[in-house]
């Protein structure tokens, strides 16, 4: 991706951090591969400027803003509001409390996926999924001359590194960013899986995944 040297492991790490943001045929190729490899082909900026204007990112303000949040804030601050107040409750009142709420309220949804991922994901939640997609944008935000390069590896390996800190397995870490999907989604039938079980089957089994070949624990700081 960039003039910093940086390994060939480490890029192939973060690659794979941002690997289930993509939910299109060119998922699996780009955690193999940076986006400047087409940039000039079929992916073009055109069409990656495309896509993130449907995440409200039209311009420079609208990327820095979005990317500051995730790292900042994120869908993690709604998600661990609703997982502290439940893990007040024991396991039959959180039940209740759930079962209290009719299927149709806003907030029937997530709730039952903050149940349902209580003893699944860390403390610390989904962050997981907001960093996932604060490394995807700047990635995306270097191809299109939102961030040097240097900017945006720092900040990827900073985002790598605080993740590295809270999962503890490649496994760990795909659990908490299926949830976070859910749950940006208020999604209860588990679509997210369901329309990416070839995507996460393929890094997890594949011989040429990353996920596969690269230990959770890689050491970030090597040369």
């Amino acid at each position: 991706m960039a003039k910093q040297k940086v390994s060939t492991e480490i890029q192939a790490y973060i690659r794979s951090l941002s690997s289930l943001c993509r939910n299109d045929s060119l998922a699996y190729y780009f955690t193999l591969y940076n986006f400047g490899k087409l940039q000039e082909g079929f992916l073009g900026k055109k069409r990656l400027r495309k896509e993130l204007s449907k995440l409200g990112i039209v311009d420079y303000t609208s990327f820095k803003y979005r990317l500051n949040w995730l790292k900042d804030d994120g869908w993690r601050s709604d998600y661990q509001k609703m997982s502290s107040f439940l893990a007040t409750l024991s396991e039959t009142d959180r039940k209740k409390y759930i079962e209290s709420f009719s299927k149709e309220h806003e907030d029937y949804p997530r709730l039952f996926i903050v149940h349902y991922y209580m003893n699944k994901v860390p403390v610390e939640g989904i962050i997981a999924f907001d960093y996932a997609w604060h490394i995807y944008l700047c990635r995306a935000g270097w191809v299109l001359g939102y961030l040097s390069n240097e900017e945006a590896w720092k900040l990827m390996l900073d985002a790598a590194h605080r993740l590295q800190t809270v999962y503890s397995s490649w496994n760990e870490f795909v659990t908490a960013f299926v949830c976070g999907s859910q749950f940006r989604e208020a999604d209860t039938s588990f679509s997210f899986v369901k329309k990416n079980a070839n995507l996460i089957n393929k890094l997890f089994a594949s011989s040429t995944s990353p996920m596969v070949q690269i230990d959770w624990n890689l050491d970030l700081l090597q040369k």
